[in-house]
């Protein structure tokens, strides 16, 4: 159960707010554009161009997340290391959907939160096979991936019902939703402190 509850925030986290910032990019790029006054034909074009270096500059942060936390957890222990990657996730996700606002930001404020969203990642697959023996360890760590997968697919539920009915009224509901979403990132650490701590600790038999 602690490790669904390490899991249910982070699969949130990814397929509710990562995998959608570029609805953001597209809001925000098409009020840039349209201030610039670029035509009307060439909009759709360049946003799609725009939403695609947002999303790879993301990945290529992604990639150094997860490779980082295997580090990270080695260096001060795997619960300091989540409780890292919650708060920065939090943080960084909430400052995306709040601050994004033009062409620049793009290449330092998604890589930052890919960083963060991804290492919690490699966290999972580092953390949950260390809680089990033998016998249950593929198990457990199926049900405690898995099943947050389940339960986070109510995630995208949440930032449509979010955007289109409770900041309805307010300009770029989305910024909001997604802001609002990003406390989800607190289910984890609440969930720390009775997580076991596993580092230099032998795999239970």
């Amino acid at each position: 159960l602690v490790g669904l509850a390490l899991a249910v925030p982070g699969v949130i986290g990814l397929w509710s707010l990562g995998f959608f910032t570029p609805d953001l990019i597209q809001e925000v790029l098409d009020k840039t554009f349209r201030a610039e006054g670029v035509p009307e034909n060439k909009i759709p074009g360049m946003k799609m161009i725009w939403t695609g270096i947002g999303f790879t500059v993301m990945n290529i942060g992604s990639f150094f997340g997860v490779y980082s936390f295997s580090y990270i957890t080695q260096a001060i222990g795997r619960r300091p290391a989540f409780a890292m990657a919650f708060v920065g996730t939090m943080i960084s996700s909430a400052a995306v959907f709040w601050y994004l606002d033009s062409y620049s930001e793009i290449f330092w404020m998604m890589p930052i939160m890919g960083f963060f969203q991804l290492s919690i990642f490699g966290g999972y697959a580092i953390y949950f096979p260390e809680l089990f023996p033998t016998y249950l360890r593929s198990t457990g760590t199926s049900f405690c991936y898995n099943g947050g997968r389940f339960i986070a697919a109510a995630g995208p539920l949440t930032l449509g019902f979010l955007t289109s009915t409770v900041f309805k009224g307010y300009t770029e509901p989305l910024r909001y939703a997604g802001v609002t979403l990003s406390l989800i990132f607190v289910i984890g650490l609440l969930a720390l402190p009775f997580a076991p701590e596993t580092r230099g600790r032998p795999l239970p038999e």
